[in-house]
C-alpha cells in the first residue's frame, strides 16, 4: 500500500470516490451527492491545489481505496 498526497491530476479518481462515499454514507460529509454531483472538475482540482486543506490517498496496486483530509490550524485574530 502507498499513501501520498493528492494533487490537481488525481482529481477524477478523487471525484470519483467521494461521490461514490457520498452515496454511500451521507451522513459522514458536510454536503450531499446532489450538491456535487454536477460540479466541474476544476472545483475537485481547486480542493486537492489547496494551502490550507491536504487530502491523502491510501493506494492498493494503483488503485485509491481511502483517503483523509487534513486541515491547516487558522491562527485566529
Amino acid at each position: 500500500m502507498e499513501i501520498r498526497h493528492l494533487n490537481g491530476t488525481d482529481a477524477i479518481i478523487y471525484r470519483t470516490l467521494r461521490l461514490q462515499a457520498l452515496q454511500m454514507s451521507p451522513e459522514a460529509f458536510g454536503s450531499s451527492y446532489e450538491e456535487e454531483k454536477d460540479a466541474p472538475l476544476e472545483q475537485y482540482i481547486s480542493k486537492l491545489e489547496s494551502d490550507v486543506a491536504f487530502t491523502f490517498g491510501a493506494f492498493d496496486n494503483q488503485e485509491v481505496i481511502e483517503t483523509s483530509l487534513l486541515l491547516k490550524k487558522q491562527n485566529e485574530s
